[in-house]
């Protein structure tokens, strides 16, 4: 079955010219956010960002892409507090033979109270919040542009998740 390629897939989408950016390059340096990550960061997170990276950029074709760049985002903070958890060995599973997988809630909990980290239980638990919205639409809306506010603050927070040592 022969596909026929969209014409505008690989169009500049028109937003953000609307927006100030009249080349990809002014979009790339203002609307791509490569992350800095600190050595002790998991490795998958790292990794995962790279698709956020991607993402990001393919928002130039795509107005919603960019949207889909903070929810893979948001979700990445779910598996990094996965992650630390086993780290610190608190169990992300429950029951009998540990087939329930655990909260996020209670495993930000658990693990802020570990490490002594009143700051990072606030933000995951903001960006928990944001996450859930996210998975959970009432309706089709963008952020767009809106969002690329949000992108720092969740690579800071997922900085400080592997920075914050553990009491025990």
């Amino acid at each position: 079955m022969n596909h026929p390629i969209a014409g505008d897939w690989y169009e500049p989408d028109p937003t953000w010219q609307a927006l100030g950016f009249s080349t990809r390059e002014s979009f790339v340096a203002h609307m791509v956010a490569p992350a800095q990550f600190h050595a002790e960061v998991h490795e998958d997170v790292v990794k995962s960002y790279r698709t956020v990276e991607h993402l990001m950029a393919l928002a130039w074709y795509h107005y919603p892409m960019y949207d889909e760049a903070i929810k893979k985002l948001t979700s990445m903070v779910e598996m990094a507090v996965k992650l630390r958890c086993l780290q610190v060995s608190i169990p992300i599973t429950e029951g009998k033979d540990d087939s329930k997988n655990r909260p996020l809630a209670r495993l930000i909990d658990e693990l802020c109270a570990r490490l002594q980290a009143a700051e990072l239980k606030r933000r995951l638990h903001a960006i928990r919040d944001i996450r859930n919205r996210q998975a959970h639409p009432e309706h089709h809306s963008f952020g767009g542009i809106a969002m690329s506010i949000a992108v720092e603050p969740l690579v800071y927070t997922l900085n400080l998740l592997f920075a914050v040592s553990s009491s025990t």
